[in-house]
């Protein structure tokens, strides 16, 4: 075993910043850096990328493989290699006379325990801000959401979880701590549950009603890249949107999907059905994003038909969860879990994050009450080539 003195004074010797900047081009962040991802991204310079960021201490996260760590993981994942392996791919590590490694091990357990500090100081102040901002936010029925809803096709109960902001800011991140507004506008906001069912943040969706699906069709001024007109705030890692309040304090089933939208065409769906019984003890959940369904992965995979801008193959999360890291939680009483495959995402991303899903919600523990392995099904709704679920209900 290799004492981890060692692998401090290896990391120290290799900076993430300066390894991933072999592979992507990085641009400052406050007082880290972002940019592409050196696991997944197909465009090594896009200078418009967010998913990949190396924070003030040296680790990095990718939104998108939902996974971080220090330079010896991004070069395990990067790589398709074994830890051991990856520390030989850095040059190995050296051995340390007795008091510069207890310097090392000293130095590292500070910087773990004020990083935190810092970290949990930083949620909570976000934390706070996100639910003010729920908490003043109007009611969805009567607002822009309403509307924006309607042009989807989706006619939802009053019950739903969503409010509004007619005047809400976007930000884009300037990079050294800078942000800037380049749209004020109406908003439909979700409140989204961390692992443990407290609140963790919001789910904003930019409005446009003279569009075509009613979304923002926003470009950033500097750099001319088109802009998301979904965003989340918060802690969104294991985080999940419940659409509707239990009717039932047990439920039985649930039907989770990608997007919000994507849910309620199925509730609608199922609500117009006289022969649904069933429909009062089902929570219908949205994961946020298609990463968040299935976890963090235990290890990337090649994946079978794409390729990076220098004609690599692309390594991407695959389907075998990591079981330590939090997944969105399934409630004990639920013996069928339904997952709506989207049909307009890659099928092979989209396949091993439900595989991961599968994996995590057959086995496990919600909230400490164990969950018998085997217990519970896990299905799979696909749409159709080029559809989505409210695709069809429109349609239809």
């Amino acid at each position: 075993m290799i004492p981890q003195a060692e692998l401090d004074e290896l990391c120290a010797r290799h900076p993430v910043d300066r390894v991933a900047g072999k592979w992507v081009s990085l641009r400052r962040h406050g007082k880290g850096l972002i940019g592409p991802c050196p696991i997944h991204s197909p465009d090594p310079k896009a200078a418009d990328s967010t998913a990949f960021e190396i924070k003030p201490d040296g680790k990095w996260v990718c939104v998108t493989c939902m996974d971080g760590g220090d330079v010896i993981k991004l070069v395990q994942r990067r790589e398709g290699i074994s830890f051991l392996e990856a520390v030989k791919w850095l040059g190995g590590t050296q051995q340390l006379d007795p008091a510069r490694a207890a310097e090392l091990n000293h130095s590292r357990e500070a910087k773990l325990a004020k990083r935190e500090r810092e970290a949990n100081q930083f949620r909570d102040r976000e934390r706070q801000t996100l639910w003010d901002i729920w908490q003043r936010a109007a009611h969805w029925v009567g607002t822009p959401a309403e509307q924006y809803l309607i042009k989807r096709g989706l006619t939802p109960p009053p019950a739903l979880r969503l409010r509004c902001v007619e005047d809400m800011p976007y930000f884009v991140d300037r990079g050294a701590g800078k942000k800037i507004v380049v749209h004020r506008g109406p908003a439909m906001l979700a409140p989204v549950l961390r692992p443990d069912g407290h609140f963790g943040g919001v789910h904003f969706t930019y409005l446009d009603l003279t569009t075509q699906k009613g979304k923002i069709a926003l470009t950033d001024p500097a750099s001319g890249k088109v802009l998301d007109a979904k965003k989340s705030r918060g802690s969104i890692a294991g985080g999940f949107i419940d659409l509707f309040p239990l009717k039932r304090v047990a439920p039985t089933d649930m039907v989770i999907g990608e997007g919000i939208e994507k849910v309620l065409a199925v509730h609608q769906a199922l609500a117009a059905e006289p022969a649904i019984e069933r429909l009062d003890s089902t929570v219908f959940r949205t994961s946020i994003s298609l990463g968040n369904i299935g976890g963090r992965s235990a290890g990337a995979v090649v994946h079978p038909g794409l390729t990076d801008a220098a004609g690599r193959a692309r390594r991407v999360p695959g389907p075998i969860a990591d079981m330590a890291a939090p997944g969105i939680p399934v409630e004990p009483s639920i013996a069928r879990a339904i997952v709506l495959g989207d049909s307009t995402s890659d099928r092979f991303n989209t396949e091993c994050s439900i595989a991961r899903a599968a994996q995590r919600w057959s086995m496990g523990e919600h909230h400490g009450v164990p969950v018998v392995a085997g217990a519970r099904r896990v299905l799979v709704a696909w749409a159709p080539d080029g559809f989505d679920f409210d695709d069809l209900l429109r349609v239809a």
